[in-house]
């Protein structure tokens, strides 16, 4: 990605710099991937910190990070969150589900007035963590392999089948349940339920 950069300021045949766009696209593909499994390897790790979660907090952080993207497509995003009492769990691996389902939501929003939508209230000794948007939603015959590792239910799709993957490992090392609720051509609801 370092050289790509360089080549951009010292390089100027226009023919050398759509190759060097091109290897760095590449680069940028191949270092997204590289978050990806390390944030498996993450959730396989024992070392946690155990701490309460402040889940609009994250949100909204998560939400920064992909503010480009989200002010390019026009993406609305708000939240409700509603606890009565303090929600206590592992704050890197909510951070972690909610990155990836953000970044979802993102790439398969719908064409116009899209939005992303988090709730998060109490229902007795568990939490609730719903995110919603009214993007493309998934076909029937592709629901029960979403979660599967390197799974692309778009042939479009520049993810790398690795954010539903990673959400359901997080979610089962939180010893919670996901459950997906969605409508083709109208949106997608992942209802998480976590122990507090």
């Amino acid at each position: 990605m370092g050289l790509a950069e360089v080549a951009k300021i010292t390089i100027k045949e226009k023919s050398a710099l759509e190759l060097f766009s091109k290897v760095r696209e590449t680069a940028l593909s191949l270092d997204k991937m590289l978050v990806k499994l390390q944030s498996i390897s993450d959730v396989g790790a024992q070392q946690l910190v155990f701490k309460e979660v402040l889940i609009r907090e994250i949100f909204d952080h998560v939400c920064e990070g992909f503010r480009e993207e989200i002010e390019q497509f026009g993406i609305r995003t708000q939240s409700g969150v509603t606890l009565d009492k303090p929600f206590v769990s592992y704050p890197a691996m909510i951070k972690t589900i909610i990155e990836n389902l953000v970044e979802n939501a993102i790439h398969f929003r719908g064409s116009k007035e899209s939005y992303i939508q988090l709730r998060a209230y109490g229902d007795g000794d568990h939490v609730i963590i719903e995110i919603e948007d009214n993007g493309q939603g998934i076909r029937e015959e592709y629901r029960e392999k979403i979660f599967d590792m390197y799974y692309r239910a778009n042939e479009r799709s520049k993810g790398n089948g690795l954010g539903l993957y990673i959400v359901k490992k997080a979610v089962q090392k939180l010893n919670g349940t996901i459950q997906l609720i969605t409508d083709f051509g109208k949106g997608s609801r992942f209802v998480i339920t976590l122990p507090v």
